[in-house]
């Protein structure tokens, strides 16, 4: 069983290998995230919101897509732009 363990570790592990790919995946929807939260387009910003999201403020909590899409929108407050790129550098 420890043998097994093993090699499914260096199997995930190994470059070019299936799991390979999910940083980048990962990385592309932040810096999409970001870049759409930098250039206030609420449709894009919206669009990286999971349906089972919870977004906390100071005021209330918001669950679940559809309350946080109103909740941002009707709150008034304006997104503010990052003060260097979205992709950090």
């Amino acid at each position: 069983m420890g043998l097994l363990r093993i090699a499914v570790f260096l199997l995930a592990a190994a470059p070019g290998s299936a799991g390979a790919g999910a940083g980048s995946h990962v990385r592309d929807a932040e810096t999409g995230f970001a870049k759409a939260f930098a250039d206030r387009d609420q449709a894009r910003f919206f669009s990286y919101v999971a349906e089972d999201a919870t977004f906390l403020s100071p005021k209330k909590t918001m669950n679940g897509k559809a309350q946080v899409v109103e909740g941002r929108r009707s709150s008034g407050v304006r997104t503010r732009r990052f003060a260097g790129s979205p992709s950090g550098s």
